[in-house]
């Protein structure tokens, strides 16, 4: 190959490779709705469609056209190179201009111009450019039977069913798409984007994340007399308590407190007994998602449900103020007080946690990377998680090269421990 030549193949390499990596990370990352207005404006809306039809085979075509493109780069360039060692001409300093001329190319053409164009002209580059891509799928037509193909077998060993993307979840990550460039672009608060996420999340997140579960509820006997009653509401300052009979699996009812109040007013010979006073109790599986959840109370007009586990036993409750503040965040009232610190430094290798200090704080507090679990989500869920029963005060566990110190510990949770790093796992 004569030198012209190869400079010619480096060329059309350098050309490809950059159209290609372009084309990927547009297709990767473009918004829908300016693609959309772009379209619609030049009266193309057809165009439209067809793009995001075929957006997958486009992604795939341009990545073979960037592959081609870097392999006739390596080719030209070995072929320069060679001929260089070949009449002595190729000394150590001039080794080192290559690569650094090299280096710099391929960032501004597979990195800086792609990020670009991305971020700024996706749309103009997709509307001029689909029908090229169009034949640089067809062309590559073998590589999209090659990626079905290992992706089929990846996902049989992985045991993993085939889902098919459906026009809601394409829509779902358009909102997604169109509220962070609206973040970025000054349009939206980043509260209102929490706040789009939080409802899209709604139908992916199940009760078990937000209830409060079992060993947090404040309940009520069936049985009790109305001091004990009483007693318990101003205590516990709620609106809505669940009440049950002989064990906390049997819930028979939602006492609600404006119920309680007004039949505390009558003489005592003509209130009802407190059976008569319960609300009939919803309950549901832990998998229910919230949107699901969500919906139901609005039908039934009860802001309460008793979750259950696979087994039928009670695991938690779940509130509709639960749900709500996983789209607005958390919702504080006159009588909620600030929440106590979870995590408190002792020294540079030791905190003292509060058992619902959250397992992923923690990791991020002191650099951890102890496992993070959907069956648990703080310290003291991931201590009884290990060891499969509720620690006594001064039992130690050692997780990795973590050591759990309880120091202090109930009969349901545990409420407080020392976390110490070793200095390396036993």
């Amino acid at each position: 190959m004569t030198p012209v030549v190869a400079l010619v193949v480096v060329g059309w390499g350098l050309i490809f490779a950059t159209l290609g990596a372009t084309a990927a990370q547009v297709l990767h990352e473009f918004a829908r709705h300016e693609l959309e207005v772009y379209c619609h404006r030049r009266q193309r809306r057809a165009w439209f469609d067809a793009i995001i039809q075929s957006r997958e085979k486009f992604a795939l075509g341009a990545e073979s056209l960037q592959m081609l493109g870097i392999a006739m780069l390596i080719f030209g360039s070995l072929n320069l190179v060679m001929r260089n060692v070949a009449v002595g001409s190729l000394d150590a300093i001039t080794t080192l201009a290559c690569i650094l001329i090299c280096t710099l190319v391929l960032l501004v053409c597979n990195s800086w111009i792609p990020w670009g164009v991305a971020h700024f002209a996706s749309a103009p580059f997709l509307f001029h450019t689909w029908r090229f891509w169009w034949v640089v799928s067809v062309l590559t037509w073998p590589v999209t039977i090659g990626v079905r193909m290992f992706s089929g077998l990846t996902r049989r060993i992985s045991g993993q069913a085939e889902i098919d993307e459906d026009e809601e979840q394409i829509f779902e990550e358009e909102i997604r798409s169109m509220a962070s460039e609206g973040e970025r672009g000054g349009w939206l608060e980043a509260r209102v984007r929490d706040m789009l996420e939080g409802v899209l999340d709604l139908d992916d997140t199940a009760l078990a994340k937000v209830m409060t579960p079992r060993s947090q509820i404040d309940s009520l006997d069936v049985n009790s007399d109305w001091e004990a009653t009483l007693k318990l509401v101003v205590e516990t300052e709620r609106t809505r308590l669940p009440v049950f009979r002989n064990t906390f699996n049997n819930v028979v009812g939602i006492l609600y407190t404006k119920d309680l109040l007004t039949e505390f007013l009558k003489p005592k010979e003509q209130r009802r007994p407190l059976e008569k006073l319960l609300r009939k109790p919803i309950y549901v599986p832990e998998s229910t998602r919230l949107d699901v959840m969500l919906k139901k109370f609005l039908q039934s007009r009860v802001h309460m449900a008793i979750v259950h586990d696979e087994y039928e036993a009670v695991s938690g409750i779940v509130t509709i103020e639960d749900i709500l503040e996983e789209i607005v965040g958390e919702i504080q009232d006159e009588t909620d007080v600030a929440e106590p610190v979870t995590i408190e430094r002792i020294n540079e290798n030791e905190v003292r946690v509060a058992g619902t200090a959250h397992v992923e704080k923690l990791n991020q507090e002191m650099g951890l990377q102890l496992p993070e679990d959907e069956d648990f989500d703080t310290v003291a869920g991931l201590i009884m998680s290990v060891l499969k029963e509720i620690p006594r005060r001064g039992q130690k566990i050692v997780i990795g090269n973590v050591e759990f110190e309880v120091q202090q510990a109930t009969q349901r949770t545990v409420e407080q421990v020392k976390v110490r790093v070793l200095d390396e796992a036993p």
